[in-house]
């Protein structure tokens, strides 16, 4: 019945809009039988009616469409007794992704999230993380993500390209259309993607200001219509839309660190943000801005303003191998570097370069020519003090100074400008062929496998040290879960690692009042900036964003060692949150339950997961919900299973949700028979039954 009032009051609305009217302004809210939607430019339409046999038919030939490989915006909302009309759908977005996740565009920022949705039309939103930017006066931002919040179901009419979303309670219906009815259809950019764009300068009606330093501002256009911006000290992530030359440019989120005095991020940031059209000339990029208010010019990193285009692909014999510094040459001397594996350089094949310079972490970018030519341009360092025998200056200043590159055999040799020396490099792997047996070989560590305590942070300004690591810690699980003690709380997390790059996204948590001298909030701060990490010395560093820090960690068992009797159960206790051998490491999944009501088969084990952590955490999926938990084990098998934070979606009629959280709660023992894992619950009242996923 709601759809159908809805079809008619659309058909209302539309007979309406021939008869003129004004659009309105600000977040104006207007009566249904007087409201007059402005037309938005129509495309083709991406609708269709199902094939004969499929599921799609919903109401008077409504159909179910793909949700993911689309941009929408948002149009308008109808409430029993109002439509309200968004100011400009353009400032209001979301695009689903095929993995479950959404990207949207709630005005001034961007907000990340969840969903869930199945071929009748249900749909659930889980807005997540979010920038906090103040939006302009007119925003309908909270109005816009409290209706996504809300969502039940969804739909199209086979006769339009509109997407119409159903509020819980009957609170109304969203309306949306895909961004490229607007037009901002995003064409394939011709010259904008694969290079790394340096700030040149921007002209406009008051004259040219040029860039200080262009390799401290610069954009990366990917080609899933993301970009990368180096702002000075700060790293925005933005999205763009482009159709032809057209050129549409929206930051998002941003690290917040201050930058230097003289910084000119808010001008590159601005300019960026008017972006109205493109064009690639001789190799540069132009940027013409909004209301013929003036042009930027950038260069591809690593060339000289105004010089030829040497290109920025990698040497294929440069890239793929981390290259150890092993000596020093001039026309009179050769100096060996006491410890090469302290010093090192990858250089990857989009241009980019990953330095190990002793104790400090950089990156960079390069520009290699088939005649033997390298550029190489140094960024942003993490600010370490490094010891006293540290060659971390001299080596730093030749590579900035590299003009050519060539191979000796297997080894790389960087000549320098002005035939000042050179550098010779040996791979990695050929050192450790080389090394003969040598004493004191390290051990080769991961993030994986160990649960990582906090011990300090170092910032350009400070050091702060952690009063009690213990009750920091961070463990990372194979499936790309982390599970987070954050003093006295839980944090669920997800990670991702590329190379020597690490992305933390922390979750849901519990919500405990930490004692007064916590410092759980920096913690997890300092988690969410995470962009690098290395080992050294058997300990994990974490750099943040824009050399804003470094965290340093102890693995668990180290710290535990250090302890030595204090470490030790209580007499009589024997409980500890360190379990016995079988429950860390695999991820188990639910198969059945068995009760002396009757047993429950579970038909798909991978909605219904538990891993347990070596830090007394588990990592909880519950059908359509994620989570976490707390355990302890002792003597005999015995465990208890304390569900934490979680998020709390509908999972639909049938799910086995309540009853398999019920089962954790009410653990008691386990046993792990013929590599399955069986918790008996309390009272006897039945066992759930787990096997490792593939």
């Amino acid at each position: 019945m709601k759809r159908l009032l809805l079809l008619v009051s659309l058909t209302l609305l539309l007979a309406l809009a021939a008869c003129g009217g004004a659009q309105p302004s600000g977040q104006e809210l207007l009566p249904t039988s007087e409201t007059v939607i402005g037309e938005l430019a129509t495309a083709t339409p991406i609708l269709e009616a199902p094939a004969e046999g499929e599921t799609g038919d919903v109401v008077g030939g409504n159909i179910i469409p793909t949700l993911a490989g689309t941009t929408w915006q948002w149009v308008d909302t109808t409430t029993p007794t109002e439509t309200i009309v968004a100011v400009d759908p353009a400032r209001y977005t979301i695009t689903f992704n095929e993995d479950g996740t959404a990207n949207i565009t709630a005005d001034c920022n961007s907000v990340s999230a969840n969903y869930t949705t199945d071929e009748t039309g249900t749909l659930t939103i889980m807005p997540g993380m979010s920038t906090a930017v103040g939006c302009p006066a007119d925003t309908q931002d909270q109005l816009f993500l409290s209706a996504l919040a809300s969502a039940t179901n969804f739909f199209a009419i086979d006769t339009g390209n509109d997407l119409y979303i159903d509020l819980a309670a009957d609170a109304g219906t969203m309306r949306l259309q895909p961004a490229a009815a607007a037009g901002l259809e995003s064409a394939a950019p011709t010259g904008l993607t694969g290079t790394t764009w340096e700030w040149v300068s921007v002209i406009d009606p008051m004259g040219q200001t040029a860039s200080a330093d262009p390799t401290r501002y610069t954009i990366t256009f990917n080609e899933d219509s993301t970009a990368n911006i180096t702002a000075d000290c700060n790293t925005v992530i933005a999205q763009y839309v482009t159709d032809g030359n057209t050129l549409m440019i929206m930051p998002g989120a941003s690290t917040l660190v201050a930058c230097e005095p003289g910084s000119q991020d808010q001008l590159f940031l601005s300019s960026l943000s008017s972006a109205a059209s493109y064009t690639v000339e001789d190799g540069e990029l132009f940027v013409a801005l909004d209301a013929e208010a003036g042009t930027i010019l950038f260069r591809p990193a690593g060339t000289a303003a105004g010089g030829e285009d040497a290109g920025l692909e990698a040497a294929p014999t440069l890239a793929g191998t981390t290259w150890q510094w092993t000596e020093s040459a001039t026309a009179n001397t050769a100096t060996a570097v006491a410890e090469p594996a302290r010093y090192a350089v990858v250089f990857n094949e989009d241009g980019t370069l990953a330095i190990t310079a002793d104790c400090n972490s950089m990156t960079g970018a390069y520009v290699a020519g088939e005649d033997g030519t390298l550029t190489m341009t140094l960024g942003a360092s993490t600010l370490m003090a490094c010891p006293e025998d540290s060659q971390a200056t001299e080596f730093m200043a030749a590579l900035a100074a590299a003009a050519t590159y060539s191979f000796d055999g297997a080894d790389l040799v960087i000549g320098q400008a002005a035939d000042a020396g050179t550098l010779r490099f040996q791979s990695a792997t050929a050192a450790a062929d080389t090394e003969a047996g040598g004493a004191g070989e390290p051990t080769e560590m991961t993030l994986t496998g160990n649960a990582w305590q906090w011990v300090e942070t170092t910032t350009p300004t400070e050091t702060t040290t952690v009063a009690d690591p213990t009750r920091y810690t961070i463990t990372f699980n194979e499936d790309g879960t982390a599970a987070i003690g954050a003093d006295c709380n839980q944090v669920t997390a997800t990670y991702t690692v590329a190379d020597s790059a690490l992305t933390i996204v922390p979750g849901a948590s519990t919500l405990a009042l930490c004692p007064e001298d916590s410092q759980a909030e920096p913690f997890v701060l300092g988690l969410s900036a995470a962009a690098v990490y290395f080992f050294q010395d058997g300990h994990l560093f974490i750099d943040q964003f824009a050399s804003s820090g470094t965290m340093k960690f102890a693995p668990v068992a180290a710290a535990g060692e250090e302890a030595g009797e204090e470490t030790a159960e209580e007499p009589g206790k024997g409980e500890t949150t360190a379990p016995a051998g079988g429950l860390v490491g695999p991820l188990w999944q639910l198969t059945g339950i068995t009760q002396t009501g009757g047993n429950i088969t579970i038909n798909d084990p991978t909605r219904y997961t538990i891993s347990f952590n070596a830090d007394g955490t588990a990592n909880l999926v519950t059908d359509c919900n994620v989570g976490g938990a707390t355990y302890t084990t002792s003597e005999g098998n015995l465990l208890t299973i304390t569900p934490g934070m979680s998020t709390m979606a509908f999972c639909g009629v049938g799910s086995f949700d309540q009853i398999f959280l019920g089962g954790l709660t009410n653990a008691q023992g386990y046993r792990l028979e013929e590599g399955n894992l069986l918790i008996d619950m309390l009272y006897e009242s039945g066992t759930l039954v787990f096997m490792p996923a593939p």
